[in-house]
């Protein structure tokens, strides 16, 4: 990761393109629609992420969002006059999805990658736009790659500061220990270690932590499973598409203890 520096085409086009789907990016296939009296050649973008079954379904509407954002901009008059088209492109959430979305990237001649992230092909992606010196902008940390790559440009704050965070506040109100649901796949762990580097530095520890797929509605085993003797609170690092009926499990199963919200996207 370094400072955008150097010059690349449509430079002020990445900025404003960046700040409107850095939130919005997410999951869905697409590419958003022109508007006929925008003039010259597109300005192409993609965004990687994963869309399927892999995740529970958790993040669609975020990529909806963020092609209607690309609609909102060329309806604004495009960049500089010119239209944008955004591209989603599903990973299916295994690295050779990923090197495809960004071998797709570069065949396309798109001007960056931008936004969401890729869960398991972080590294695959950007090997593949750093030899078409693409920059990827925005992306969530999910890796050692996208903290360390000259091409990258990842949110600051990211979901890992959300975790630490969350930890830290957990102990700071009174939890000195918290039973974890987490979901069951590589960001619950990377979600778990942050809420536990948190939870510690403010003097708190993890207590029972048990792993809740994906796909399952019944959260009641797992709701029991972290309760135990001396749990002060239980951190939900589940996906949002669970977000209806975990506070509510955790509530009847835990009796005073407090529900602490987390998962990979808002609710």
């Amino acid at each position: 990761m370094r400072k955008i520096s150097r010059k690349r085409p449509a430079t002020a086009a990445l900025a404003l393109i960046t700040a409107a789907l850095l939130a919005a990016s997410g999951c869905t296939t697409g590419s958003t629609t022109q508007v006929p009296n925008l003039k010259g050649k597109p300005i192409k973008v993609m965004t990687i992420g994963t869309a399927g079954p892999e995740e529970g379904g958790s993040t669609p509407a975020m990529a909806q969002v963020a092609l209607a954002y690309g609609g909102f901009i060329n309806h604004n008059g495009g960049i500089n006059g010119r239209p944008l088209s955004v591209t989603f492109c599903d990973d299916h959430d295994n690295p050779s999805g990923a090197e495809q979305c960004a071998r797709q990237a570069v065949s396309s001649h798109d001007v960056a990658v931008v936004g969401w992230g890729s869960i398991s092909g972080g590294s695959n992606i950007l090997s593949v736009l750093s030899r078409a010196n693409i920059p990827w902008i925005g992306e969530e940390q999910f890796g050692t790659a996208e903290n360390t790559s000259p091409d990258s440009f990842p949110i600051i704050g990211s979901l890992a500061t959300q975790w630490l965070g969350l930890g830290q506040l957990a102990a700071q109100q009174g939890c000195k220990k918290a039973g974890v649901m987490e979901w069951n796949n590589p960001v619950g762990i990377f979600g778990l270690q942050w809420f536990e580097r948190g939870l510690g530095a403010a003097g708190g520890t993890v207590g029972p932590v048990t792993l809740v797929g994906t796909s399952t509605t019944d959260l009641a085993p797992a709701a029991a499973a972290v309760g135990g003797a001396g749990v002060g609170c239980v951190a939900l690092l589940l996906s949002p598409t669970q977000g209806p009926r975990r506070a509510t499990t955790v509530g009847n199963h835990a009796d005073r203890r407090r529900a602490l919200p987390g998962g990979g996207c808002p609710d």
